[in-house]
């Protein structure tokens, strides 16, 4: 049901809209106390309950329903806001708050799994939403302390000798950088990036994260230089599970020139490694990455379509400068250096605002650092104020009294506001609020909803009960 209400801030606004204002306020203050029962009560109370012919109704308002989730999900009532964030969702789908939650209820049950997917709705959040980098940094998290566990698991057992190994199923590896100068190994990272990503464009090709091997790396204790020998490169293979492993070895020489000798090499009960050599110019390096891919597939034997064709001619960015920054971010979050990796990738994007694979990773830098936190209460607390839940702003000082208190221009101006928008038919100044059926309320909460009590008389008025009504204005009131 959607029902007409008066816009104006004035008189007619502070009288009717009191009680919940009050409500609303003393509910953000029992939350910030951490007195998160009543805190529920107050803003479910806020919603300004009335009744008609038998059936009882509330305003909808995302953020007050979020916060009554937040306050269940407080008490580790985890099934109850899990019901209450859903049905935001439901209800206003670029409300990024109620999802972040969503996703962090599941976390508390343990079900990570659940929780990945909900992170992953930041893409359709407005570019303001501080949500969206929240949920963008818990994804990098979840997905990271998964690939942690799954690494020290493989590295405890050992490969499987009974696997079936297929030459769909591949993984991309740094390439080893010799030399002395750190952009080198930062170069290797942006590569192997690309190029997986790519091979997830084509399509076909099942094809490991590269931060799951980095995990795997380093639960090994390896490093670069330990892939050159072949047997740690086939107890790798058979440590993830696939077929084709592509790697090599990069030089950076005087004028500017990148050399590479990459090696793709297949294992189906027999060792099979075959080699190429590609050169150019380091600015030209994402023309090099194509390549690298082309000779895979020239490896495996296998012929593109046409539309698979023009996927793989598709950069990932053009700018040159744009692909170092994101390579130099890659390194950050390897070593946890997740400031200096936002910083990186904010300059990225900036350089192209089309680098997806740039973008899908950058958030503001203090909340995904935030994100990265395994102590569970101290992320609540962070992100309560980086998602600006908690107390409101809003004055208690609303209503009659307020008024009476304005100085005499002022009174007269919020008069003037008051008949303008209250009672001159074909006011533009209106605008449209929800109701819901507090059924609908009941059903996620039965205990706390059934002893709302019903709308109370606005203080200092002789205006009816039902706050919805728009009587004939009142004279106004004497000066005092």
């Amino acid at each position: 049901m959607i029902i007409w209400r008066w816009a104006g801030i004035g008189l007619i606004a502070l009288m009717l809209g009191c009680t919940g204002l009050s409500k609303q306020t003393q509910g953000d203050a029992y939350f910030s106390q951490k007195e998160y029962q009543k805190a529920m009560q107050s803003y479910i109370n806020s919603l300004q309950v009335r009744s008609q012919d038998g059936s009882r109704y509330i305003r909808y308002s995302p953020e007050i329903m979020t916060k009554i989730g937040i306050s269940a999900l407080n008490m580790n009532m985890l099934d109850g806001a899990i019901k209450v964030f859903r049905y935001v969702n439901q209800k206003s789908p670029s409300y990024g708050a109620a999802y972040f939650y969503l996703g962090m209820c599941y976390e508390r049950q343990g079900k990570s799994k659940l929780a990945l997917p909900i992170y992953a709705n930041y893409k359709a959040l407005n570019e303001g939403d501080p949500a969206r980098d929240a949920m963008k940094g818990r994804l990098y998290f979840l997905n990271k302390q998964q690939y942690i566990q799954e690494a020290k698991k493989m590295a405890a057992r050992g490969p499987d000798d009974q696997a079936d190994f297929s030459s769909q199923r591949m993984v991309v590896l740094d390439f080893h950088y010799a030399g002395s100068d750190l952009k080198g190994t930062i170069i290797s990272a942006g590569i192997a990036s690309l190029v997986i990503h790519d091979f997830n464009r084509i399509g076909g090709f099942q094809v490991v994260p590269r931060e799951k091997t980095v995990q795997l790396m380093q639960a090994l204790g390896w490093s670069p230089r330990d892939l050159e020998n072949i047997d740690h490169v086939e107890k790798l293979q058979r440590l993830l599970n696939v077929g084709t492993v592509v790697q090599g070895k990069i030089e950076m020489r005087g004028s500017g020139i990148l050399k590479i000798d990459q090696r793709t090499l297949t294992f189906t009960g027999v060792r099979h490694i075959k080699e190429s050599d590609i050169e150019g110019e380091l600015k030209n390096i994402i023309v090099l990455q194509k390549k690298i891919v082309l000779n895979v597939l020239s490896d495996l034997g296998v012929q593109l379509t046409a539309s698979q064709m023009n996927r793989l001619k598709m950069p990932s960015t053009r700018n040159f400068q744009a692909f170092l920054n994101y390579a130099y971010a890659l390194y950050a979050l390897d070593h946890d250096q997740y400031d200096t990796a936002q910083k990186y990738l904010a300059s990225a994007v900036k350089l192209d605002p089309g680098f997806i694979l740039a973008d899908q990773i950058m958030a503001s830098p203090d909340v995904f650092k935030a994100t990265q936190n395994r102590d569970w209460m101290a992320l609540q607390t962070k992100m309560i104020t980086l998602l600006k839940i908690g107390p409101s702003t809003q004055t208690t000082d609303v209503g009659y009294d307020a008024w009476v208190h304005l100085g005499p221009v002022d009174r007269l101006q919020e008069m003037g506001w008051y008949l303008d928008a209250g009672f001159i038919p074909g006011s533009d100044s209106r605008e449209a609020f929800e109701e819901i059926n507090i059924g609908e309320l009941a059903d996620l909460f039965p205990d706390l909803t059934k002893g709302l009590p019903d709308p109370p008389d606005p203080p200092n008025t002789h205006y009816p009960v039902d706050p919805w009504y728009l009587p004939d204005p009142p004279p106004p009131p004497h000066r005092p």
